[in-house]
């Protein structure tokens, strides 16, 4: 298993993963309605899970920055950096994206063989080739969520790919040489923040994209804040870091409004940017940095157990519901979800995204 490159943030590779297990948990909490409920009755921290996308909105931000920030805006080598910038982001994303949606129109056929009363692959405007076409150019969640019916967790792949395209931009003017350009990163983030806090009681309420360019752009104004007092940061990081895990755990348990949370992450993030302090100590754990390698993967294949379990989950454990209480049944539904998820991931990591990334990026060069 490849470790995390020089340039990568060991603590924030870590971050990715754990919040990646955290969204197939929130996914999974459904498999049976009435023990998620009593599980939420006691707990939003898993209900709540939503906050963990806005989570890797504010971190790619801040990693792309990290990573490509500084040769995309040096003079006489951006149109290098900048093309070198697309190509790796295709080759990272595009395949995987490519090779789930293919996966789950396979599960959505079968449908037809295996339980007719429910196909409708291709029946309906949901899932029609129009949604097909707007999945493979990754434009299926620039506007609307409506047509989320194939392999749902890549519309913010697919809102990522916008902030992709709009990065060079960005930078430049968040590089501007006067003040007023400058603040209009900050001003459009803020925007979109207050408008979604004061109008919805869930973030996963607002426009897709403008919620993720929100998150996308406080990430790379939270990377100039580290770069900028990088020294001050590291001195006070240990108290930042407990400080943030303590209200992000809090808010999380007792369903503190969203923006609590945000900036409590917010803080994670800036706080564990230097690797040290002992929060980022213990996500620079070799369990914590798998799971951050195998993120992506956990994070596009885990819907394609969670769609068949719907279509037939319910002819698998039948049996078992007249046998045990439904809390075991429930942990045992969770436990073997989970586990397929991270046997596939394992395999998509190795034989789909590390190959598919080699080639393309050799290619491509060319």
């Amino acid at each position: 298993m490849n470790s995390p490159g020089a340039d990568v943030i060991r603590s924030h590779h870590a971050l990715r993963g754990v919040a990646a297990v955290l969204v197939l948990l929130y996914h999974f909490r459904d498999v049976t309605p009435s023990v998620g409920q009593a599980i939420d009755s006691h707990t939003v921290f898993f209900s709540d899970g939503r906050i963990w996308v806005d989570f890797f909105f504010i971190l790619s931000g801040f990693i792309l920055s990290h990573v490509y920030g500084a040769a995309m805006s040096a003079k006489g080598v951006k149109v290098h950096a900048t093309r070198r910038f697309y190509l790796a982001r295709f080759a990272r994303i595009y395949p995987l994206h490519f090779a789930t949606l293919l996966a789950m129109i396979a599960v959505e056929l079968s449908a037809y063989v295996l339980r007719p009363e429910i196909a409708d692959a291709f029946a309906s405007d949901r899932k029609s080739w129009g949604s097909i076409l707007q999945h493979l150019t990754l434009t299926h969640a620039w506007l609307t969520m409506d047509r989320l019916e194939w392999n749902v967790p890549s519309w913010s792949i697919s809102t990522e790919a916008f902030a992709y395209l709009a990065f060079p931009l960005l930078l430049l003017l968040s590089d501007h040489g006067r003040w007023a350009v400058r603040a209009l990163l900050p001003i459009a983030a803020m925007t979109i923040y207050v408008h979604t806090f004061a109008n919805f009681s869930d973030i996963g309420d607002q426009q897709p994209l403008a919620r993720c360019m929100a998150g996308f752009i406080a990430g790379m104004l939270l990377h100039r804040l580290w770069r900028q007092r990088r020294a001050r940061v590291a001195s006070v990081a240990t108290l930042l870091q407990v400080a943030a895990m303590a209200v992000a755990i809090a808010a999380l348990h007792l369903g503190w409004s969203q923006a609590v949370i945000l900036f409590a992450l917010a803080l994670l993030i800036l706080s564990t940017a230097d690797d040290r302090g002992p929060v980022a100590r213990v996500l620079m754990s070799p369990p914590l940095l798998l799971l951050g390698t195998l993120s992506y993967s956990l994070y596009m294949t885990h819907w394609i157990f969670y769609r068949l379990y719907w279509m037939y989950g319910g002819y698998v454990f039948s049996g078992l519901a007249g046998s045990y209480s439904p809390i075991k049944v429930y942990a045992l539904k969770v436990f073997l979800l989970v586990a397929l998820t991270f046997a596939l991931s394992y395999f998509t990591y190795r034989r789909i995204e590390l190959p598919a990334r080699w080639h393309l990026n050799r290619l491509l060069a060319r």
